[in-house]
């Protein structure tokens, strides 16, 4: 499955401070990704800004580019999610920690291929020695 519109817009934090994923009219399987309504908004968002995806990864400005996809479903979804932590800490006003920004770096590489699987993620050090980061 690929959620394919996250950004600032799509995540609700609550009064307890946990933070929920909405945004999910776009989401699709792998499979289905061409001609959906998801491959229409990554194809023409133009990256930074604009569309409701607000960064489109570069492999989605490139011809065939959704039969690639097939092979790494979860690169769309590390990048817009390396991209929407730079949103929360511009917004924010605060620096990015050094030891998050080391997992951003392999986030938003060019090359879907070398992007992190979703898991490695969660197993980083920022996550798992976080007092404040639970992932359920």
């Amino acid at each position: 499955m690929i959620h394919g519109n996250l950004h600032v817009g799509s995540v609700f934090v609550t009064k307890g401070g946990d933070w929920k994923l909405w945004g999910l009219e776009y989401v699709v399987e792998a499979d289905h990704l061409s001609n959906s309504p998801l491959h229409h908004l990554l194809q023409s968002s133009p990256g930074v800004g604009g569309g409701h995806s607000i960064n489109s990864p570069p492999e989605c400005k490139m011809n065939g580019w959704a039969e690639r996809v097939k092979e790494h479903p979860y690169s769309i979804d590390v990048w817009e999610f390396g991209a929407f932590a730079v949103e929360v800490y511009q917004q924010a006003k605060i620096m990015m920690p050094a030891q998050f920004e080391s997992v951003w770096r392999r986030l938003s590489v060019g090359d879907p291929l070398i992007r992190p699987l979703p898991k490695m993620i969660e197993e980083s050090d920022y996550f798992t020695s976080n007092q404040y980061v639970e992932i359920i």
